[in-house]
């Protein structure tokens, strides 16, 4: 399966994580990241996993040759337990996300669940919520309207959180918080109310309860 090959995550690195790959603007936004960011700063990517379905196989191959252009751009290329569900991520997949977040100086993202991840780890946030181009407009998955997104709208409240209106202000935020020293680990309990908010019980049941609330609604 795909992986870090050949590259070694620095102390200090940036982390993008991309959209579903029914979004049509991730190939354009790690590129202008990596064109915007100066070349001393790596930037690592994390692929959604729904880009190892066969249907985006060659969405995958454009990150894929992306990846082997640049030596201060490293992917993080996932893998899944089976073919059918995006969920299915092994354990080790699972910690491989969270370590790349733990370890990260910036996230950037938009709109990720995976912003849950890095207010617990008192990461430094950009989230774009702005539209990249007009293709956005036509797109369900458009970054403008994730402030309204049920799974999102108290999140991204949180104090962590740079929500970014425009292209300009994204990489001067970038900058600012770059320069900042990195923010230590925070105690999880002062983040509780956030996660039960969002996630409800952490009890290994998510997908009991799922199934349960869908056949309450019949």
């Amino acid at each position: 399966s795909l992986q870090i090959k050949n590259k070694q995550l620095p102390e200090k690195y940036i982390l993008f994580i991309t959209n579903s790959p029914t979004y049509n603007n991730n190939l354009k936004i790690v590129k202008y990241l990596r064109e915007q960011i100066a070349d001393e700063i790596m930037l690592v990517i994390r692929l959604h996993p729904s880009f190892l379905y066969e249907s985006y196989d060659n969405r995958l191959k454009q990150h894929v040759k992306l990846s082997k252009k640049y030596n201060n751009l490293i992917y993080s290329f996932p893998s899944l337990e089976n073919n059918t569900m995006a969920t299915n991520m092994s354990f080790s997949e699972i910690q491989n996300s969270a370590s790349l977040i733990a370890g990260a100086h910036i996230i950037i993202n938009l709109g990720s669940t995976l912003i849950l991840d890095s207010i617990i780890c008192g990461r430094f946030i950009v989230n774009i919520i702005f539209d990249w181009n007009k293709i956005d407009q036509e797109s369900p998955l458009r970054p403008s309207l994730s402030p309204f997104r049920h799974h999102l709208s108290r999140a991204i409240t949180h104090n962590d959180i740079y929500n970014i209106e425009d292209k300009n202000k994204m990489i001067s935020t970038i900058y600012k918080l770059y320069k900042k020293p990195i923010q230590k680990f925070k105690n999880p309990l002062k983040n509780k109310n956030v996660v039960l908010d969002e996630c409800g019980l952490i009890n290994g049941n998510v997908n009991r309860r799922i199934v349960q609330s869908l056949y309450n609604m019949k």
